[in-house]
């Protein structure tokens, strides 16, 4: 039986209230960035390399706004879609364009909506971006701006290497590696991340994880390609979808594709985005997830 969805935040957990898992699951799925980790300063390096490639006064506006996205105070906001040939921001629900702004926030009309996009839109990273998490809120940016993806691509591979280098300090969270050493014992840890693999064995060297995932997919092209690898998982493992479990803080990468599947989902929304349905349980930060975990332990 799969858990109702639920929602909670940390002053909940302290009235005692804490969302369970249900049924103990043979295989959790991790994402790695934003999942594993809490830090956020690396995306003011990725931001201010986009705009070193803008000049003037261009530069300035890309930074103003990063800061108003940040702040809630701009139209493209995580769970959105960037369209980056109309250079127009969509909110699309059940497969379906709901509201489109343009850059400025202006709302256009059901009508125009309708002509511009009466079929469910296709996300192909190239020209509808899902912002699921704050990796793309840069490169909106920089695209909005005038800039190539390939350029935006380019600062994102110059933040990887700054991540991996020793001016980047992640901090561990609190309780999780002593969670996932107990969990590994009766538990598949399997890490499946979008990011590269040298730089990604990095962070997990930094946060203390690494010898803890039994599978490590990099480069894993999420979402086109996640029912592929969960499917990889059941027939490898022979289990059912609904004896894994997947976790993540992009739910249009990690828990959307795989909800139809039956598997268990938690999501991390530290952005308190609108998707519908929610996840089984939704966190609105990754430390909340381990007394969730640490609740496996005596199913």
């Amino acid at each position: 039986m799969i858990c109702n969805t639920m929602y909670y935040h940390s002053t909940i957990l302290s009235k005692g209230v804490l969302p369970v898992i249900t049924n103990r699951p043979k295989i959790i799925v991790f994402d790695l960035d934003g999942t594993l980790y809490e830090d956020t300063h690396h995306f003011d390096f990725y931001i201010n390399s986009v705009a070193g490639q803008l000049n003037g006064d261009i530069k300035e506006k890309c930074l103003k706004d990063y800061k108003a996205i940040l702040n809630n105070e701009h139209p493209l906001k995580v769970g959105r879609i960037y369209d980056a040939l109309q250079d127009l921001i969509i909110v699309q629900l059940d497969n379906r364009v709901q509201d489109v702004y343009d850059w400025n926030g202006f709302k256009y009309s059901k009508e125009k909506v309708e002509q511009l996009y009466s079929q469910p839109i296709h996300i192909d990273m190239v020209r509808y971006l899902s912002i699921g998490d704050l990796w793309w809120v840069p490169s909106a940016i920089g695209v909005h701006y005038g800039l190539e993806l390939q350029q935006t691509r380019q600062s994102f591979f110059k933040t990887r290497e700054y991540m991996m280098g020793p001016d980047f300090n992640v901090t561990p969270v609190p309780g999780l590696k002593s969670c996932l050493e107990i969990l590994k014992e009766n538990i598949t840890l399997v890490l499946i991340t979008n990011s590269p693999e040298v730089d990604s064995e990095e962070i997990l060297n930094k946060l203390g994880l690494n010898g803890l995932f039994t599978e490590k997919i990099f480069r894993a092209l999420k979402p086109s390609e996640t029912f592929n690898h969960f499917k990889y998982l059941s027939d490898k493992y022979s289990i059912s979808f609904s004896e894994i479990l997947s976790i993540g803080d992009n739910y249009i990468n990690e828990i959307l594709p795989v909800q139809s599947l039956s598997c268990q989902t938690i999501y991390i929304d530290p952005h308190n985005t609108s998707y519908e349905p929610k996840a089984n349980i939704t966190v609105s930060k990754i430390s909340e997830i381990i007394p969730i975990l640490n609740n496996l332990v005596s199913l």
